[in-house]
Order: structure tokens, then C-alpha cells, then sequence
């Protein structure tokens, strides 16, 4: 697993779902080597790889780039690991509204800009060509989420529709960027 994670590419959002794959696929070759001699090598191995993945787990910025990935979000921290889930809503609600009120802070006195992840679209800002295959919702159907925070983690935000899932988070890089210069 370290090969893979190496490289030039961005890979900490998957390292949770590796250990997860890579965890799952030795229970099942344990489970076939049952009353073979290779039953032996399984149990340390296990062991191993659920040490890392709960090294993983414990690091606040694996957590954050998992549950920034489009395909994570709360999902896969929902679905196998219900103990933290606590914990990494906490945290990520906790850098939401730490952010959140840092870009209030230094919000310029001007209105902004309405955002272009706004529920009413007109057609041109769609990526779909209206197919049979747009399943994502438009108008009147698209769900009303209070914060821009829930539309993400439910997954309701109508992908077809050009925009930002979470601007907040756009909008902090650039001017972190600007004051990097």
C-alpha cells in the first residue's frame, strides 16, 4: 500500500477506503485459508493493517481530505466507522464555522456576488443537454437545505449545474494564496 500512495498525484483523500479494501480482502482470504498452513500469516497482517488504518482515523487531516473527496463525504464515516462519528462531525463542523467566520471577517463592505450554486438555474447553466439521463434535481423538485454545509453532505446539490459544492472552501484558498504572495 505505501507504493501506492506515493507519487505526485493526491492520495491521502483515499488512504482510509485502501485500508478498508486492503482490510476486507485479507478477512476473505483468511476465511478461504481456514485449516490450511497459510491460515498463520493472516491474523498478524490483519492486525498490521488495522493498527495504520486507526492511525488514519485518529489524523484530523485524513479526515479532512476524505470527507472532502466527492465520493466520501460523511458516507464512508457513516458507514464503517460509527464509533468516530462523533468525533469527525465535531471536527468538521468546527473548521466549517471556524473558516465560515474567518471570510466574514475580512468580507469586503461591497454585496457579493450571488452565487452561481443557487437552486434557481436557468437552462444555459446546465451540463446535462436535459437528457434521459439527468437524474439530478432541478427547480421546483431540488431540495431546500439550510446551509451550504448540509447540500454537501447530503448530496442533494444538482451536480448538472455549474458551481461550487463548497465555495467557502474555494474562496479561503485563493486569498490564502493572494496572502501568500
Amino acid at each position: 500500500m505505501t507504493k501506492r500512495v506515493e507519487g505526485d498525484v493526491p492520495k491521502l483523500p483515499m488512504v482510509l477506503y485502501d485500508y478498508l479494501r486492503l482490510l476486507d480482502g485479507l478477512e476473505k482470504k483468511q476465511d478461504i485459508a481456514r485449516g490450511t498452513p497459510l491460515e498463520a500469516i493472516f491474523e498478524p497482517m490483519i492486525k498490521i493493517t488495522k493498527k495504520y488504518m486507526n492511525l488514519a482515523i485518529e489524523c484530523d487531516t485524513v479526515i479532512m481530505a476524505t470527507y472532502l473527496h466527492p465520493a466520501w463525504r460523511m458516507m464512508l464515516f457513516t458507514k464503517r466507522f460509527e464509533n468516530h462519528l462523533v468525533r469527525i462531525e465535531h471536527l468538521i463542523n468546527q473548521i466549517f464555522h471556524n473558516r465560515d467566520s474567518h471570510l466574514k471577517s475580512i468580507r469586503p463592505s461591497s454585496p457579493p456576488k450571488e452565487s452561481q450554486s443557487e437552486p434557481n438555474t436557468t437552462q444555459a447553466d446546465s451540463e446535462s443537454e436535459d437528457n434521459e439521463f439527468n437524474f439530478y434535481p432541478k427547480g421546483s423538485d431540488t431540495l431546500e437545505v439550510n446551509t451550504e454545509m448540509d447540500r454537501y453532505n447530503t448530496g442533494s446539490f444538482p451536480l448538472e449545474t455549474k458551481g461550487d459544492v463548497l465555495a467557502w472552501w474555494k474562496v479561503s484558498l485563493i486569498i490564502t494564496s493572494l496572502r501568500d504572495i
